[in-house]
Order: C-alpha cells, then structure tokens, then sequence
C-alpha cells in the first residue's frame, strides 16, 4: 500500500480518486494502519476520507494509535489523539495502547540509564 510506503502524494491521489479508505490487506491492515506504522503523513486526508478508520483493529487487534505507539511515531500519535479515539483498549498480545506507550517510555529510560552509567 502506498501509505505503508510513505508515498504522501500517491495516497492523496488514490483518495482524490475515490479510491477507498476502508480496504484491507490480508492482515486487515487499513491504509491507516500502513501510515501509523511507517511514520507516513496522510493521516489527516485518510481519516477525512474515512474518520471511522480510527478505531478499527487489524488481525494482531491493534488500532493505528498503538501500531503509531509500538513505532514511536510521536507526531502521528500526537496527531491520532487529536481525533479522539474510542477504542483504547484495543489489545494485542494483552497489552493496550497505553501499555505499549508505558513499555516504549520504560525501554527508552533503561536506555538513558545506561548511556549515562557508561559515560
């Protein structure tokens, strides 16, 4: 998909063509999804064309918030959260999107901690 490729301009011609915001690929991936995970910046146009998108889950049962989280993509986070989703207890193995955010904070602390014990 061109979302997953980060192929801004391509995504926002497919959209512009009325081509649909609500496929899926084999995984039940949403161009969505494909955007959260590779940092792509069409979200906006994307859940314009389709606002429903925000809280539907792929096979793994993760939204686009917690594929945007699990990646670290702060902007697209940032920019999710500003549509308000409604299913933050969308889960995949166990562990929602606010655990997936409190393991990647802890993972970049243990991180920081070591860089400065070594220095």
């Amino acid at each position: 998909m061109a979302a997953g490729r980060a192929h801004d301009k391509v995504v926002k011609l497919l959209l512009a063509a009325k081509s649909s915001a609500d496929a899926t690929d084999f995984d039940g991936s949403t161009p969505l999804h494909c955007a959260a995970k590779s940092g792509c910046e069409v979200v906006e146009a994307l859940l314009a064309a389709s606002p429903t998108l925000l809280d539907v889950a792929d096979e793994e049962g993760c939204t686009a918030l917690v594929h945007a989280v699990k990646r670290q993509h702060e902007a697209i986070v940032d920019h999710l959260l500003t549509f308000k989703p409604k299913n933050l207890e969308a889960a995949a193995n166990g562990m929602n999107v606010l655990h997936h955010a409190m393991h990647r904070r802890i993972q970049r602390r243990i991180h920081m901690d070591a860089a400065r014990d070594e220095a």
